[in-house]
């Protein structure tokens, strides 16, 4: 979803129980809320204020008599990242990647430097996942020079730039999310290849890079590991780093 906006339902219970309270949430996030807070008598449930259907949440709660009543409220929207940029502070990974803020001062350069603009998006690298990810990408340096790298679930597209500074001889970072979009192409603008970065019009949100051409893919992903046979034509070869 890419607003800044959530509707808040809040879900008397009563008798309230956790047992209920975690019925509810397994039911109500299927329609899709994303977060819940229990405070007793009070399930808190937020979801997106676009994908809010009041209809189908009393259909939900009609099942459960304990579930009272409800009502909804709208919370404002606020960019957590703007408010918790001004304690970024820059992160090295293995001595050799640095990732920092625009702003970050007197910061000791690293083999491989990269400036983001995080706004709304995934991927600042505090993240264990995207940590790690640049772990394993440094390990497979071999791999990546002279390939082709795709970022699926780009975020901020740090993944995608330290490719590049790897090496790589054609980057795709590619997200769903308007606002990791627009903060993956702010990331590339303080890049040398910005000039390079195309957005396809049959594409939704979507960076593609392409500085050059490439032989064979190599691909990345936060969510998956796998390697394909060894037998594999090259045009057919696909290595996933994670």
């Amino acid at each position: 979803m890419n607003s800044f906006e959530y509707i808040e339902v809040c879900v008397r219970l009563s008798p309230f129980t956790e047992e209920m309270a975690e019925i509810l949430t397994a039911e109500l996030s299927e329609l899709p809320f994303e977060s819940f807070v229990t405070e007793n008598p009070f399930l808190k449930c937020y979801i997106p204020k676009e994908a809010y259907r009041p209809a189908d949440v009393k259909v939900v709660l009609s099942g459960y008599p304990a579930a009272a009543s409800f009502t909804a409220a709208l919370v404002q929207g606020e960019n957590w990242n703007r408010a918790w940029e001004q304690d970024f502070r820059p992160i090295v990974v293995d001595g050799k990647v640095t990732v920092k803020a625009k702003f970050n001062a007197d910061v000791p350069r690293t083999r491989f430097n990269i400036w983001i603009d995080p706004q709304m998006a995934f991927g600042t690298g505090y993240h264990h996942t995207t940590y790690m990810m640049m772990q394993r990408m440094l390990g497979l340096e071999e791999c990546i020079r002279g390939h082709s790298v795709v970022d699926m679930g780009c975020g901020t597209a740090i993944l995608a730039i330290l490719a590049a500074k790897m090496g790589a001889r054609k980057v795709f970072a590619v997200d769903i999310d308007a606002v990791a979009a627009r903060s993956a192409w702010a990331t590339a603008a303080g890049t040398r290849w910005a000039p390079a970065w195309k957005l396809p019009a049959e594409t939704p949100p979507c960076c593609r890079w392409a500085p050059t051409t490439c032989s064979w893919p190599t691909s990345t992903a936060t969510s998956s590991c796998r390697t394909s046979p060894p037998t594999a034509a090259p045009s057919e070869r696909a290595a996933t780093c994670s």
